[in-house]
């Protein structure tokens, strides 16, 4: 179904999570460490800042290797479980706007709702006024494991407002934000970035967000033109740079569309893990690498949708994201359960057009084989 690509800080809050997952090691007696990265960070506070970084990294985040990519719209409470269950070692949220969310709460309650199951968990901010960022930080922080700064949405709407993979063509916001954030939480703060056509000018401003106090990177190897028709094809090689140019952990956003591209990028690249959004649309169990019934993992989803009942409201966006995400094409197939889900009110409903269709479909019709 997918076409195959070739060429591969104070921390103390974090411990009350921590010492529930036997898989992450405590910080014993450095458990106080302050995450401090002052504006114009002297050589001497950087590399301690690099050494707190990879600390975070291996022993409050576990090391992840497979990470699931901020979806609007997708990444939502139930699908960020569900990709934990199959696999997924590190989620974000969808990208929150920090101007709505430092003023209101309704906002607040709607946009972000978690639970002890989806941690550890990244909350992704956009928005170009440093004191409204680090409001809704703030309002946050307590909720989370680290903060995103959103450097990377290639979106018109992002265009007109400045946020997003436009906020890179003035630096000094980005770092102004980035050291208010860094200087003031109490958790650690990433950034997710898209790159220049001009791999200089890329490096030059990584390094730049790296002083600045940015704990971990995100790079997703396309410039911001190459979105919808023209997306082209991510550019590991410049990844692969700007991973030799860093010292704090690098993940490589791009081209991860079947299961043996996660080790072939990491090959390839050095980054430290790989995140992956539009093959996760596609089948949300994809980092478990095992072949599943798309009917089995909508089922699934929907099954998780109830367990949060009362904690979190689907809303018939969220649904149908996944749903024709996953069964795009097999709808196509067989439009007449296209129809039936249409007409579907309830989850209940929703869950009997999909027990239907596995019967209709059988066992042969996999997300992705061993093959790929």
């Amino acid at each position: 179904m997918l076409c195959r690509i070739k060429n591969r800080y104070r921390l103390k809050h974090h411990h009350r999570h921590c010492q529930n997952s036997a898989s992450r090691m405590s910080y014993g007696a450095n458990e106080d460490v302050v995450w401090h990265i002052p504006s114009s960070t002297p050589h001497k506070d950087y590399e301690e800042h690099v050494q707190r970084a990879w600390r975070f990294y291996n022993e409050v985040l576990g090391s992840p290797t497979k990470i699931a990519a901020p979806m609007v719209d997708g990444s939502t409470l139930p699908f960020r479980i569900l990709s934990k269950r199959h696999g997924s070692k590190l989620n974000y949220t969808p990208m929150l706007y920090s101007g709505v969310y430092a003023v209101s709460e309704k906002y607040r309650s709607k946009s972000f709702v978690s639970n002890d199951e989806d941690r550890p968990l990244i909350v992704q901010f956009c928005g170009t006024d440093p004191e409204k960022m680090l409001t809704a930080a703030l309002h946050a922080q307590e909720r989370c494991d680290a903060i995103d700064i959103n450097l990377g949405c290639p979106q018109l709407c992002a265009s007109k407002h400045g946020y997003g993979s436009y906020m890179l063509e003035t630096p000094e916001l980005v770092l102004e934000v980035l050291s208010t954030l860094s200087s003031t939480l109490s958790v650690p703060v990433f950034c997710k970035i898209r790159i220049f056509d001009d791999l200089d000018r890329t490096i030059k401003l990584v390094k730049q967000i790296e002083r600045h106090g940015c704990s971990l990177l995100v790079v997703h190897g396309r410039t911001k033109e190459q979105r919808g028709k023209n997306m082209g094809i991510a550019n590991w090689d410049a990844i692969k740079a700007i991973k030799e140019n860093l010292q704090i952990p690098v993940i490589s956003n791009g081209n991860i569309q079947q299961y043996g591209d996660i080790q072939a990028c990491m090959d390839y690249t050095g980054v430290d893990g790989v995140m992956s959004a539009q093959a996760m649309i596609n089948n949300p169990a994809f980092f478990d690498g095992k072949n599943h019934n798309p009917c089995d993992i909508i089922l699934e989803y929907f099954d998780i949708c109830d367990e949060l009942e009362g904690l979190w409201r689907p809303r018939r966006s969220f649904l149908n994201f996944h749903v024709y995400g996953i069964f795009k094409y097999i709808f196509n197939e067989y439009p007449e359960m296209r129809q039936k889900y249409i007409k579907s009110k309830t989850i209940e409903e929703m869950k009997q057009v999909f027990i239907e269709l596995k019967e209709m479909i059988g066992e042969d019709k996999y997300m992705y084989n061993e093959e790929m």
